[in-house]
Order: C-alpha cells, then sequence, then structure tokens
C-alpha cells in the first residue's frame, strides 16, 4: 500500500556536530522531510540539514521547487538551514513556511532578523522563489489532503508539535517538549496530568518523531531547558498505543556509540511492559515509509 512516507535530513539537536563520531546517527540539526500519496511536500524544521535536503530537490527531475515548511519553533538549530535551502533561490519556486506566532511581532519578521546584516549578506527580500508565512497557534486545519493539527509544546518560546494524517495514517513531530511533571523517574511513572493530555497528542499514531535530548539521569541538571528523555517518550507513546516512536534530537555530545547504548538500555528497561511501541533512534538518511506494518520491538 502507497502511503505517506518520511526521510531523515538532520537529526542533532542545540548545534551541528559533523565528525567521525556521529556518521551513522548524523550530525546535522533537525529537518524531516514528509511526502504523501499525491506528492504534497511537508518540511518538519529546517535545520542545517536543509541544506542537503534541498540539493536533492533542486536535482530531481524535474526540480521540487514547492512545499510546505512547518516550523516547530523559532530558535537557531531548528532554522539556521533556511538562508542554505537551494529552492528558495529558484524563481519558479513557490513555499509555505508555518511557524508559532512569536510573543512580539511575526515569524516573518523574526526570518528576516535572521537573513539581514550583519548575520547573513542576503536578505529574506532577495530571495527569488514566492514566500507565504503562516503565524499559527493551536488549532486545525488542511494543506492540500492532509490534515494538519497544531498543539503547544512545554518549551522557552511559542513552540508547537505537529500532527499530520493523510494516506490513512498519522505522522506527529513533537520537537521540543519537555515532561511537565517535576521529575522523571527511571520507573516511567507519568504524574503530571499535562502529560497524560500531551499522550492524548500522540495517541494512535503510526509514527512520532519526538525529542528526547536527554536520559533521566541528568534531567534534574537540565530542567528548564525544554528537552524530553527517552523513557519519558517511549512511557507516552505506550500509553497512547503509538505504533512507532523514533527518538531524535541527539544532544551535541551524543556520540553513535552512546546513542546505541541508550536504545539498548531503553529496550532492557521498557522489556517487561505490555503494548511497547517499536523504538528507533533517528538518523540521517533513514527513510520510513508508513505504509508498512510496524512491529513492536
Amino acid at each position: 500500500m502507497l502511503a505517506m512516507w518520511v526521510r531523515f535530513w538532520g537529526t542533532r539537536g542545540s548545534i551541528p556536530t559533523p565528525g567521525p563520531h556521529t556518521l551513522r546517527y548524523g550530525g546535522n540539526t533537525t529537518c524531516v522531510e514528509v511526502r504523501t500519496e499525491a506528492g504534497e511536500l511537508f518540511i518538519l524544521d529546517i535545520g542545517s540539514g536543509a541544506c542537503g535536503l534541498g540539493a536533492s530537490l533542486m536535482a530531481s527531475s524535474p526540480p521540487s521547487q514547492q512545499g510546505h515548511i512547518l516550523v516547530s519553533h523559532l530558535h537557531w538549530d531548528h532554522i539556521q538551514g533556511l538562508p542554505f535551502f537551494a529552492p528558495l533561490y529558484a524563481p519558479d519556486g513557490l513555499w509555505n513556511i508555518y511557524a508559532p506566532k512569536p510573543l512580539e511581532g511575526t515569524a516573518r519578521e523574526a526570518f528576516a532578523i535572521q537573513m539581514s546584516p550583519p548575520f547573513f549578506p542576503i536578505t529574506l527580500d532577495q530571495l527569488t522563489a514566492r514566500l507565504h508565512f503562516h503565524d499559527l497557534q493551536e488549532g486545525t486545519f488542511q494543506i492540500g489532503g492532509a490534515t494538519v493539527t497544531t498543539r503547544s509544546l512545554n518549551h522557552p518560546g511559542p513552540t508547537l508539535g505537529y500532527r499530520i494524517e493523510a494516506d490513512g495514517v498519522a505522522l506527529v513531530y513533537a520537537c521540543d517538549h519537555e515532561p511537565c511533571g517535576n521529575e522523571v523517574s527511571t520507573s516511567c511513572q507519568i504524574l503530571d496530568p499535562r502529560d497524560y493530555a500531551h499522550a492524548k497528542f500522540l495517541a494512535d499514531a503510526d509514527l512520532v518523531i519526538h525529542d528526547a535530548q536527554y536520559n533521566a539521569g541528568e534531567f534534574s541538571l537540565k530542567r528548564g531547558w525544554g528537552h524530553s528523555v527517552g523513557e519519558y517518550v517511549v512511557e507516552l507513546c505506550r500509553l497512547g498505543r503509538v505504533k512507532h516512536v523514533v527518538l531524535t534530537h541527539h544532544d551535541p555530545m551524543r556520540t553513535d556509540l552512546i546513542i546505541d547504548e541508550s536504545l539498548e538500555q531503553l529496550r532492557r528497561g521498557f522489556a517487561d511492559r505490555i503494548g511497547l511501541p517499536r523504538v528507533s533512534a533517528a538518523a540521517e538518511g533513514a527513510v520510513i515509509n508508513l505504509g508498512v506494518a510496524h512491529g513492536s520491538g
């Protein structure tokens, strides 16, 4: 069965970390390509991974020069690839850019600051593609044949998660989000009602792509920074009957080996739990076809 599919172009959080220790999971900041059966293109966040995605789109035949960019929030690691996204320089390009409305001004004004002296030599107005900016809050709207639902995430500054439903499947992208309770236990006990509300947003998704930058042991030192831990994410997805959860926004200090060890530890910790989703870690270049059945484990 044909259906929505996903390709990862950036999986890192905070800052790009290229090098020999991040080859398998990747060193580019977050960027995810999503295609529906009808060919509609969604880009989830536009970190440094957008450079490779843009080159790929322009190399396709014919070049892909239009689509929808869904930005979780305006922190730099989620938008730093925009000036290097080649389709924005194509005269026939048409891009809709969706982002949470800032506390002051508009998303377009925020992007214009990023692409202005002294930060960048080319301004937003010099891009030759047509750009349409959309300031978002919580709600549901249609893009082509897809239904998109947004939900506020627990992160410094306005931040949205996106749930995309099309082709009979559901994909949730939640990056960045911090547990709402005062602590995260290694037993994965969820105590705060706001966390159950987040689980409802994830519920019954075929695929959840979720920030899991920290582990439970280091969370107390990172409280307030706005990121999740793997134990929390897996438990929420288990409660929500999610089929497959992909942990992403890898910490800059996480090597491939550390990510492997963290995955193995998570799987051991949940080995005796019923209804466990498939758990994996986001890796640059990996493709997931949501039309293919996902088993647990």
